[in-house]
């Protein structure tokens, strides 16, 4: 297995391991003796990784493109009003400081916390050079939401937070 670390403004964003060579700008590979994780700064003209003596957080912010309903672009809205058994289409991105797409290939277990006594639901959602298309079906009325928070609970605070704005999902009959 070849390791490689995701780099972006320097900083690792991502350790992966492959089963042959992967050619891609944001990757770079990692010795076998080497130790890297989220957050270690990467020194291009030395070729070296570096552990912050502070864990320095990198902040990437999740921003919703696009997100139909029914096959209609609904806009900027914060809270998406469905109808039962409606699909959602969502443009997902994961963009630096300057809104720029991240170069990172993740998956996440997507926690839509149920409000109102709904029970939650978790969907998988998985970026590819950072840019996510996902679908969501919803076969019965209720509220759900995702927040920063929900977003950010497996997430080691020390080493990387994602920067969300919100949603609410209104599944109505």
């Amino acid at each position: 297995m070849i390791r490689y670390a995701n780099v972006a403004d320097n900083v690792v964003i991502g350790v992966y391991e492959y089963a042959s060579a992967v050619f891609d700008d944001s990757l770079v590979e990692i010795a076998a003796d080497i130790l890297v994780k989220r957050g270690d700064v990467y020194d291009s003209e030395a070729g070296e990784f570096i552990t912050p003596e502070k864990a320095q957080t990198t902040e990437i912010k999740v921003a919703i493109t696009s997100a139909k309903v029914a096959g209609t672009e609904q806009g900027d809205d914060y809270r998406l009003k469905v109808p039962v058994n409606a699909v959602t289409e969502f443009t997902i991105e994961l963009q630096d400081a300057k809104g720029e797409v991240i170069a990172m290939d993740e998956h996440f277990a997507l926690p839509l916390i149920g409000v109102i006594g709904q029970a939650g639901r978790t969907v998988g959602v998985d970026f590819q050079q950072g840019i996510a298309q996902l679908s969501i079906s919803w076969p019965q009325s209720g509220e759900w939401q995702i927040s920063e928070e929900s977003l950010n609970m497996y997430v080691d605070p020390a080493q990387q937070k994602y920067t969300f704005s919100g949603l609410a999902v209104s599944v109505y009959e």
